[in-house]
């Protein structure tokens, strides 16, 4: 994801039917149809439960937005939800802005993620950072590249502590 977004192209659509596993290189992510340059308009596209709340304010689609479906979708694995496609009712993300009963069923799932975000145990490695991934505020949220380099720090100690 760092790689996407330091040539600032955003994916759009982050979730588990967009990740598959590679035995040579772990996470993949595919389906870039809707995927998009950093400087485009991108509102509407996408997967409901996996828009970040800023989108019903900001009315644009930026990186915080990936770690945002990165860290819903990271519920889903960590099986702390079931899969929202499945469970939730669904709302048309082009209507979130326009006085619409989907404004008020976003507002009911990001409950849904705050609640659950609550119950994380941040003081588990990977719990502690989808509570990072799944802050409210876009501003706050941690990035890819910080993600990057905690999942690096273990491996590093990891290998120190074998050799």
């Amino acid at each position: 994801m760092t790689y996407l977004h330091n040539k600032d192209i955003i994916h759009n659509d982050i979730k588990p039917a967009n990740i598959t596993y590679s035995p040579l290189h772990g996470p993949v992510l595919i389906d870039f149809g809707l995927a998009t340059s950093a400087n485009e308009i991108m509102m509407t596209g996408g997967t409901p439960w996996y828009v970040p709340p800023d989108l019903s304010v900001e009315q644009q689609r930026v990186a915080p937005g990936e770690v945002w479906a990165l860290g819903v979708t990271m519920l889903y694995v960590l099986e702390k939800i079931r899969l929202p496609e499945k469970t939730t009712k669904s709302w048309l993300i082009r209507e979130v802005n326009q006085g619409s009963d989907a404004k008020e069923q976003m507002m009911k799932w990001l409950n849904i993620v705050a609640r659950n975000r609550k119950m994380l145990n941040c003081n588990d490695f990977v719990e502690g950072l989808v509570s990072q991934m799944l802050q409210p505020k876009r501003k706050q949220r941690i990035r890819f590249a910080q993600i990057d380099v905690a999942f690096e720090m273990p491996q590093r100690q990891l290998l120190q502590d074998t050799s």
